[in-house]
Protein backbone atom coordinates (compact mmCIF):
# COMPACT_ATOMS: atom_id res chain seq x y z
CA UNK A 1 0.00 0.00 0.00
CA UNK A 2 1.31 3.21 -0.70
CA UNK A 3 1.57 6.17 1.54
CA UNK A 4 -0.29 9.27 0.05
CA UNK A 5 0.15 11.60 3.60
CA UNK A 6 2.65 13.89 1.64
CA UNK A 7 0.65 13.58 -1.67
CA UNK A 8 -0.28 17.02 -2.66
CA UNK A 9 -4.24 17.46 -4.20
CA UNK A 10 -2.46 17.10 -8.03
CA UNK A 11 -1.92 13.84 -7.00
CA UNK A 12 -5.40 13.05 -5.79
CA UNK A 13 -7.33 14.80 -8.08
CA UNK A 14 -7.61 12.42 -10.98
CA UNK A 15 -8.68 9.31 -8.24
CA UNK A 16 -11.32 11.68 -6.86
CA UNK A 17 -12.55 12.84 -10.09
CA UNK A 18 -12.88 9.21 -11.19
CA UNK A 19 -14.51 8.24 -8.48
CA UNK A 20 -17.15 11.07 -8.74
CA UNK A 21 -17.78 10.03 -12.35
CA UNK A 22 -18.13 6.07 -11.07
CA UNK A 23 -20.84 7.26 -8.53
CA UNK A 24 -22.41 9.61 -11.17
CA UNK A 25 -22.80 7.04 -13.63
CA UNK A 26 -24.26 4.70 -11.42
CA UNK A 27 -26.67 7.06 -10.35
CA UNK A 28 -27.60 7.74 -13.82
CA UNK A 29 -27.72 4.02 -14.94
CA UNK A 30 -30.62 3.40 -12.56
CA UNK A 31 -32.87 6.36 -13.16
CA UNK A 32 -32.89 4.93 -16.61
CA UNK A 33 -32.99 1.70 -15.78
CA UNK A 34 -36.86 -0.24 -15.77
CA UNK A 35 -37.15 -0.53 -12.32
CA UNK A 36 -39.35 2.62 -11.13
CA UNK A 37 -38.74 2.21 -7.77
CA UNK A 38 -34.82 2.06 -7.63
CA UNK A 39 -34.80 4.85 -10.18
CA UNK A 40 -36.65 7.00 -7.73
CA UNK A 41 -34.76 5.95 -5.12
CA UNK A 42 -31.67 6.94 -7.32
CA UNK A 43 -33.30 10.14 -7.86
CA UNK A 44 -33.10 10.88 -4.34
CA UNK A 45 -29.97 10.14 -4.01
CA UNK A 46 -29.01 11.97 -6.74
CA UNK A 47 -30.59 15.31 -5.76
CA UNK A 48 -28.30 14.70 -2.43
CA UNK A 49 -25.51 14.05 -4.23
CA UNK A 50 -23.81 18.03 -3.93
CA UNK A 51 -23.04 19.06 -0.29
CA UNK A 52 -24.41 22.56 -1.62
CA UNK A 53 -24.97 24.24 -4.76
CA UNK A 54 -24.05 28.25 -5.20
CA UNK A 55 -24.47 30.86 -8.01
CA UNK A 56 -21.45 32.75 -8.23
CA UNK A 57 -20.21 35.49 -11.15
CA UNK A 58 -17.04 35.83 -12.69
CA UNK A 59 -15.42 39.09 -14.00
CA UNK A 60 -13.30 38.81 -16.56
CA UNK A 61 -10.69 41.03 -17.06
CA UNK A 62 -8.69 40.41 -20.57
CA UNK A 63 -5.77 41.87 -20.27
CA UNK A 64 -4.51 40.16 -23.68
CA UNK A 65 -6.12 38.68 -26.84
CA UNK A 66 -4.91 35.76 -28.91
CA UNK A 67 -1.43 33.91 -29.51
CA UNK A 68 -0.96 34.29 -26.14
CA UNK A 69 -3.25 35.94 -23.94
CA UNK A 70 -4.43 36.50 -20.86
CA UNK A 71 -6.71 37.46 -18.10
CA UNK A 72 -7.72 38.33 -14.65
CA UNK A 73 -11.10 36.08 -13.05
CA UNK A 74 -13.06 36.99 -9.61
CA UNK A 75 -15.81 36.30 -8.25
CA UNK A 76 -17.99 38.97 -7.95
CA UNK A 77 -21.79 40.15 -6.60
CA UNK A 78 -24.04 42.18 -6.89
CA UNK A 79 -25.31 43.54 -3.30
CA UNK A 80 -28.31 45.50 -4.16
CA UNK A 81 -26.43 48.91 -5.21
CA UNK A 82 -23.87 47.61 -7.67
CA UNK A 83 -21.31 44.93 -7.63
CA UNK A 84 -18.08 43.74 -5.43
CA UNK A 85 -15.57 41.33 -5.35
CA UNK A 86 -16.43 38.36 -3.68
CA UNK A 87 -13.56 36.59 -3.19
CA UNK A 88 -10.19 37.30 -1.47
CA UNK A 89 -8.06 35.75 -4.36
CA UNK A 90 -7.81 36.02 -8.33
CA UNK A 91 -7.67 33.59 -11.02
CA UNK A 92 -4.83 35.52 -13.62
CA UNK A 93 -5.12 32.48 -16.95
CA UNK A 94 -2.49 32.44 -19.33
CA UNK A 95 -3.92 31.39 -22.65
CA UNK A 96 -1.60 30.41 -26.16
CA UNK A 97 -3.17 28.88 -29.13
CA UNK A 98 -3.56 24.98 -27.10
CA UNK A 99 -2.47 25.55 -24.39
CA UNK A 100 -3.11 27.60 -21.19
CA UNK A 101 -1.79 27.68 -17.50
CA UNK A 102 -3.50 29.47 -14.53
CA UNK A 103 -2.04 30.27 -11.04
CA UNK A 104 -4.03 32.24 -7.96
CA UNK A 105 -3.06 35.55 -6.91
CA UNK A 106 -4.39 37.52 -4.16
CA UNK A 107 -1.41 40.47 -4.57
CA UNK A 108 -2.16 43.28 -3.50
CA UNK A 109 -1.58 45.44 -6.53
CA UNK A 110 -3.81 42.93 -8.78
CA UNK A 111 -6.56 42.71 -5.91
CA UNK A 112 -6.18 46.62 -5.45
CA UNK A 113 -6.91 46.66 -9.58
CA UNK A 114 -9.67 44.63 -9.67
CA UNK A 115 -11.38 46.23 -7.02
CA UNK A 116 -11.30 49.32 -9.11
CA UNK A 117 -12.48 47.61 -12.23
CA UNK A 118 -15.65 46.10 -10.57
CA UNK A 119 -16.36 49.45 -8.82
CA UNK A 120 -15.87 51.14 -12.50
CA UNK A 121 -18.37 48.78 -13.50
CA UNK A 122 -20.80 49.18 -11.09
CA UNK A 123 -21.43 53.00 -12.58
Amino acid sequence: MSDTRNETCEGWVGRYLFGRIEDLEGLIDRINGDDVDDGDEAQEELDEFALSMELRTTMVVQISTGGPGDQFEIAVVNNGHGWELDADKATYRFLDWFDGATRTTDDPAVMAYLANMVERMSY
